[in-house]
């Protein structure tokens, strides 16, 4: 009952003839991973549902070692460990059960990988294997259907031995479940596996500390930047490998540390700057059109686009910009307010989400209904809306654009009046919100922006706003997208909070690694998070790799391309560290001890760039 395909373009039809050079390097497409097998049972089928994925979450399994089922180079292994595919090319045989039950298979890839789906098998004419992917096997099962989610595909077999790779679609998962349903005679497996797909990252960035647990954060969170980047930045390869401003501003921000790429965020940049809505904002995820937008994120991609300038010195990469960024900044400075700040897009799709702690994520308790924020003021929207008049101010400046002036005095209108309008003199904090002069709602997102923005009317201020930062445990504490700006509010100008900051690192990711995670989560409840659909591969998580390189090394571009950097190394708790910061003139080699009475440090650096060095009040000793 399948359709015939149809041809919709021809070779010379105007489609064709507007393609462009591929703006980036071909993906590494690897050989088969091996897997193994770790579970195994019979399974019972009363009727197929709508989907593959929901006929498979209905299958009512029962584990099982198969015993005489399974056969491996000629034993009978029941559920014995063994690994696919057999580097002698021997296959797993599969014998039929009896009663008319089907058979269940679970395969193991060892670690969370992104990859095409790769079979190679022999079996009769019409065998149908339904095949589920997942990242946890906590409830004894892959998840193959979460809500309207889908993660379940179905292959029909043809005659005989087949090896067949599915192009077009990447897996992100490390289990793969197999149903058998029907099964009358032997078949054999020589590999039900996927074939990892990868940017072709340089692994130019590295990071070495005194402190073992968070070397093993930073390789895991440099894995993560590589499971969630392909053809653009993707949110995570297993649920949406969507490319959302906000988490690939993160990504790529993470990745000039951790690889010191720019080819790919420039690439993504001109893809979502490509996304411009009527409204004056980009799409919410490029390319393609959604149902729904976060007003906020095109903010974001507008800071974005500054920081690939500065870290990569190269101002043909954003050029193309500006326009972009003056249609979303002049569209949002049309609600100014007599306050003095500027108010809420009131959009029926507009989606007020900041981040996913309790009161930034812009919904109602659990619901995924987008809460209606009336006409409120947000103060996260203004201190990003600040951020991005900042980026914009400094990238007109560049190519003398008369429109900087006036976003250098939107800039300063907003941050003269934000403290003004925000702040709680009773409690010393800045609330997230005011409607009808009420002030609602304090985070630690909110008050990290504002120390990060210079909103505060005082030094004094500020060091005891970062105080509360650091210990006012009534706070809602941010998620695991708001930590980075968490951190460079406590870590800029002071090495006061620095052990605060390890501190916070070692308890949010190192737990993850204690159970035994490969990949950092996209939030603290892990799986069960966004009703049980939560990732187990987020790269905004992937925080470590900047905090490590901008902060535990101190090394920060100060001109674009690190023409002049900074060298200030916040240690801490750290006696000692050492690492590679890569820059397009070269890499950047530090390694630094911190002893009772003396701070020892050896830097190398490219001749073209120039280090400012800021380094702890004790004696200094430079090797």
């Amino acid at each position: 009952r399948w359709q015939k395909a149809l041809a919709l373009a021809g070779p010379n039809d105007g489609y064709w003839e507007s393609l462009k050079p591929r703006p980036l390097p071909s993906l590494i497409i690897h050989a088969p991973c091996p897997t193994g097998l770790v579970a195994s049972g019979f399974f019972t089928r009363q009727n197929e549902s709508k989907t593959v994925a929901q006929t498979m979450m209905q299958d009512a399994i029962s584990p099982f070692p198969l015993a005489k089922h399974l056969d491996y180079q000629g034993e009978v292994i029941g559920a014995r460990p063994f690994s696919l595919p057999d580097s002698q090319g021997k296959p797993l045989t599969i014998n039929p059960p009896d009663r008319g039950r089907g058979i269940y298979l679970v395969f193991d890839l060892g670690s969370e990988q992104a990859g095409l789906l790769n079979l190679d098998i022999d079996a009769p004419a019409g065998t149908i294997l339904d095949i589920a992917h997942g990242e946890h096997l906590d409830d004894l099962r892959v998840r193959a259907a979460i809500a309207d989610r889908n993660f379940a595909d179905r292959y029909i077999c043809g005659k005989g031995r087949q090896q067949w790779l599915q192009p077009y679609r990447k897996l992100g998962c490390r289990y793969l479940q197999l149903h058998i349903p029907k099964l009358t005679r032997p078949i054999k497996i020589y590999h039900l596996t996927l074939r990892l797909v990868e940017y072709p990252f340089k692994h130019q960035g590295d990071f070495t500390s005194s402190d073992q647990t968070l070397n093993n954060i930073w390789q895991v969170s440099r894995r993560t930047l590589t499971l969630c980047a392909h053809e653009h930045y993707e949110d995570c390869p297993w649920r949406e490998q969507g490319m959302y401003a906000c988490d690939s501003r993160l990504q790529a921000l993470y990745g000039y540390y951790a690889f010191g790429e720019t080819q790919l965020p420039s690439a993504c940049w001109d893809l979502l700057g490509s996304g411009m809505r009527d409204d004056g904002l980009l799409e919410l995820v490029a390319p393609g059109k959604c149902a729904v937008n976060i007003p906020c994120f095109s903010l974001h991609w507008i800071s974005a686009v500054w920081e690939l300038y500065l870290h990569s010195g190269n101002y043909k990469q954003v050029a193309g910009q500006y326009d972009k960024i003056c249609t979303i900044l002049d569209t949002a400075l049309e609600r100014f307010t007599p306050a003095g700040v500027v108010a809420n897009s009131q959009g029926s799709d507009h989606w007020h989400f900041y981040e996913w702690s309790k009161n930034l994520s812009g919904r109602i308790e659990n619901t995924p209904c987008i809460k209606p924020q009336g006409h409120s003021l947000d103060a996260v929207y203004n201190l990003l809306l600040i951020n991005a008049l900042r980026a914009a101010v400094k990238l007109g400046q560049l190519q003398d654009d008369n429109r900087s002036v006036s976003y250098h005095k939107a800039q300063k209108r907003i941050a003269n009046a934000f403290h003004k309008t925000f702040w709680d003199h009773k409690r010393q904090l800045y609330a997230s919100f005011k409607q009808r002069n009420k002030l609602s709602c304090y985070d630690q997102f909110t008050q990290s922006l504002a120390i990060n923005e210079s909103v505060t009317p005082s030094a004094l201020q500020t060091r005891q706003l970062r105080k509360q930062l650091a210990c006012n445990t009534d706070l809602a504490p941010a998620e695991f997208p708001s930590k980075l700006f968490v951190y460079q509010a406590l870590l800029s100008g002071t090495n006061q909070y620095a052990e605060h900051v390890l501190a916070d690192i070692r308890k949010c990711y190192g737990s993850m690694l204690s159970t035994g995670a490969t990949s950092l989560w996209e939030a603290t409840a892990g799986a069960e998070a966004f009703s049980r659909a939560g990732s187990l591969c987020h790269a905004w998580s992937s925080v470590s790799n900047f905090v490590a390189g901008a902060h535990i090394l101190g090394i920060r571009p100060l001109e674009p391309g690190f023409k002049s950097f900074t060298v200030s190394p916040p240690t801490g708790d750290l006696p000692r560290a050492k690492g590679v910061v890569p820059t397009p003139h070269g890499r950047i080699t530090i390694e630094w001890e911190n002893h009772r009475h003396e701070f020892r440090l050896k830097l190398r650096h490219p001749k073209a760039l120039t280090p400012i060095l800021k380094l702890p009040k004790k004696n200094i000793r430079l090797l």
